[in-house]
This record gives structure tokens, sequence and C-alpha cells, in this order.
């Protein structure tokens, strides 16, 4: 049986506002691809594959932050590893995560996985930097307080919800300044 038949459109939403839009479509495409390959590697042997292909002949000392995670959408069990991304936001706390280095940094980093044992009833928000970094015509940061306020206000709103009032707050607090990074969010709950 495919656990991703599992989802309704209400419990997952993705938003970017880079270049190539990932809809909750091709998200789930994805996993579905990531479901194949983690059958046969961990989520820290995945990170490594990643890293050593990213790594490769890095003569531009480019990096990625970088976070994978598998939840078992049965148990709500997830494995994951952060690989210097903004620690994603569980409930309406910050995952504490171990201090792995962004993929491209260290060529022959050991990145470590990690587990939670259920995020059921507690929602999994992942994001970038351009959410809490976005910045209006002051300089003033939108922040991880204003952030962390609206997952707390968020209740019982279904996961479009959620990242449409998330958007419609960064939009106001940056009052007309340009975007100075992407903004990428994903939110999910079980």
């Amino acid at each position: 049986m495919n656990i991703l038949r599992k989802l309704r459109p209400e419990t997952l939403h993705a938003r970017s506002s880079v270049s190539i839009i990932v809809t909750v479509a091709i998200l789930l495409e994805l996993i579905s691809t990531l479901q194949l390959q983690f059958a046969h590697r961990s989520i820290r042997e995945e990170v490594l594959h990643r890293a050593e292909a990213l790594t490769e002949d890095n003569t531009t000392n480019m990096f990625v932050t970088f976070f994978l995670g598998l939840v078992d959408l049965t148990t709500g069990h997830l494995h994951f590893c952060n690989a210097g991304h903004n620690p994603p936001v569980i409930g309406t706390e910050f995952l504490k995560t171990l201090n792995n280095v962004p993929i491209g940094v260290m060529p022959d980093y050991s990145f470590q996985g990690e587990e939670v044992d259920s995020i059921k009833q507690k929602p999994l928000f992942v994001y970038t930097d351009g959410l809490t970094e976005a910045e209006n015509k002051g300089h003033e940061l939108f922040g991880e307080d204003r952030m962390l306020d609206i997952l707390r206000d968020a209740g019982g709103e279904d996961a479009r919800q959620v990242i449409d009032t998330m958007v419609a707050a960064v939009e106001k607090h940056r009052n007309g300044a340009e975007p100075s990074d992407d903004l990428t969010m994903l939110y999910l709950r079980l």
C-alpha cells in the first residue's frame, strides 16, 4: 500500500517563491521517489550520498543547507538529517538538531541522522531563512518570534491556511520592500 494516499490536501502544503515552484503534486512524486530510495538507505546515508555529489569538484566553494526528513504517516515517526538548515518547528517549538555543517563545506564530513518518536498532533514546519530574514524598508527582520506567534495562533487551521497566513504576514511586514531572498515553506500535519 502506498502511504502517500493517506495525505489529505489540507494536511500538506508547500510554497516557494523561487523560480521553480514546488507544488504538492511534484512534492508527493519526490517523496514517492525518495521512499523507494530510503528502502535501501538510511537518512544519514542519503545525505552522505547527496553531499558527495554536491562536493565533487566544488571549485567555486558553493554550499547548500539541507533538511531531509522521512515521516512514517502511520506512526508519525520522523527520521531526519539537518545539514546547516534553519531548525524546523514541531508544534510551536524549534526542533533541537545536531550541528551538522552545510553540504559542500567539508567534503568528508560525517553527517549524523536523528529521530523524533512521533510528530502526530504536532505539525512539522520547514522553511528557508527568507522567511525569518524578510526585511521591511527599515531593515527590521520578520524574525523567529513573529513566525512562532503565527504558528501558535494557527490552531486547527489546515496547512494551506497556515502557509497563506504566513505569506500575508511577511508581505505586511515588508510593506512594499523588495524581497532579499527566496521564501519557501512546507507545513505538514498528521
